[in-house]
């Protein structure tokens, strides 16, 4: 029953499942679709191949959101783009601030601006 509910996706490889591996995912008209190959004049050609690395989105939504009778489920590496981690841009954040900034240290700060004396 797995085989039948479950699609395993790999990167490069035709998005095809079923107990006998004749059942396949295409686009169409905007939306996917699940086929029998075989039927209808649909060929392993026709079928969507599964790129991992697509900077858009969409597909990689779409295939998430498959849900069971209609669709089967999806398993394995949707999506794997590079991508900065909060650190890395907080980091980046701070070191554009710095070398933009005229003052480099606390007392520079403080004695910027609108200072008086209070003696």
């Amino acid at each position: 029953m797995r085989e039948e509910h479950q699609i395993f996706l790999k990167h490069g490889e035709p998005m095809v499942f079923g107990n006998n591996r004749d059942k396949g995912i295409i686009l169409d008209k905007g939306k996917l679709r699940v086929v029998q190959i075989g039927e209808g004049g649909v060929k392993l050609e026709d079928l969507l191949v599964h790129d991992a690395t697509d900077q858009d989105g969409f597909l990689h939504h779409s295939l998430i959101n498959m849900k069971l009778p209609d669709f089967p489920v999806a398993m394995g590496v949707i999506r794997a783009v590079p991508s900065k981690v909060y650190d890395q841009s907080m980091e980046a954040q701070i070191a554009e601030a710095k070398s933009k900034s005229k003052i480099t240290s606390v007392d520079q700060l403080l004695t910027s601006g609108n200072t008086w004396k209070v003696e």
